[in-house]
């Protein structure tokens, strides 16, 4: 099986000195003889659906970072073909390691799938019980415009996770409902917001510090226990309330809004700016439908806020759907959609150049 067969190659070039990198191991662990992982950790989850982004995002991330990186590669139900690719990729970067793991059917299990989110993200709760240090992990539907290694350097302030705010979902309760239903909203939103309001982060980046998570008794075998939530981040908000350090929108820029960030922010969080920063987008992150190796249109955002209205109102019982008019001309506005074509383009560029390193 693939989690038991190490690379022939890489176990090869591993000697007393240690492993000059640029291999795959497909193992549970780290073998006898090989370096342990270095500093910067990353991890990305996939399953066949998404594997061609996660790649380009995995490509993106070593292209971008100045010093020797880990990545721990989980796949579900790969295949041969591409197990290959990221044999090919790994080549690229010999002073890096990639260690390919299999996610098995108990990871997975109480998923849900909705049209874009897949049954392999749930994954991502069983990290903290697998992996040690300091984690990068990254939704597949990302891209890196920077160096992530200054996130290995960031105080956590003894919190076990550093994230960015779920401004798109923010945003969406801001604006989706009548000003009547306010009130009940903040006394049903824990359902969705375990940390009061405007505390909600995204799961597509984070930075876990796995050491402290496993050090909190039973915090681990609560985030895995996921059954009852059904969705990898309502399961990491609800246990990780209080434990999280809030990290520069920059870090998780969602296109399209990011330029409404500091609004967002400080309408939600009586005028805190986080780290104030604001940068360029770091990491860039297509969250929802419309994703850039698709064609783009109006119509995929429409869909995006409708599925998301559509949610909230079956969340929090709240009738019958309110028509946000007013937010989808605010979002498809061409400031709005500019931003989003634009980031597009970008990340057409970006992974056009690294596929063509092959």
């Amino acid at each position: 099986m693939l989690n038991d067969i190490i690379d022939n190659q890489r176990v090869a070039n591993a000697g007393a000195a240690g492993c000059a990198g640029g291999g795959v191991v497909t193992s549970a662990s780290f073998p006898q003889g090989l370096p342990p992982p270095k500093r910067v950790q990353l991890a990305y989850i996939t399953d066949g659906r998404l594997f061609g982004p996660t790649l380009v995002s995995m490509m993106s991330a070593l292209d971008g970072t100045q010093e020797p990186v880990t990545v721990h590669f989980f796949g579900y139900r790969l295949s041969e073909v591409e197990i290959g690719q990221i044999r090919s990729a790994a080549r690229l970067w010999p002073e890096s390691d990639i260690c390919y793991r299999v996610v098995t059917e108990d990871m997975v299990s109480g998923g849900q799938t909705d049209g874009y989110r897949s049954h392999a993200q749930m994954a991502i709760l069983h990290l903290p019980r697998m992996l040690s240090g300091r984690v990068l992990y990254m939704d597949g539907d990302t891209i890196v415009n920077g160096d992530v290694a200054s996130l290995f350097d960031l105080d956590l302030n003894g919190r076990n996770v550093g994230a960015v705010r779920d401004y798109q979902t923010l945003w969406t309760i801001m604006n989706m409902l009548p000003e009547d239903w306010h009130d009940g909203l903040v006394n049903e939103e824990r359902r969705l917001h375990p940390h009061g309001r405007g505390q909600m982060f995204n799961s597509g980046v984070l930075v876990l510090d796995v050491d402290s998570m496993n050090a909190v008794p039973g915090l681990i075998d609560g985030v895995m226990d996921h059954m009852d939530l059904r969705c990898d981040q309502q399961s990491l908000n609800y246990h990780l309330k209080g434990r999280v350090q809030w990290m520069d929108p920059a870090w998780n820029a969602m296109p399209g809004v990011f330029h409404l960030y500091p609004k967002i922010h400080q309408s939600l969080t009586d005028g805190e700016i986080g780290s104030g920063a604001f940068l360029a987008p770091m990491i860039t992150h297509f969250a929802g439908i419309a994703k850039p190796w698709h064609d783009f249109s109006t119509e995929d955002l429409f869909t995006d806020i409708h599925l998301t209205r559509e949610k909230l109102h079956r969340d929090l019982n709240l009738g019958d759907p309110y028509t946000p008019q007013s937010l989808f001309t605010q979002i498809t506005s061409p400031e709005c959609l500019i931003e989003y074509a634009h980031a597009v383009e970008s990340y057409r560029k970006s992974a056009a150049r690294l596929m063509s390193m092959f």
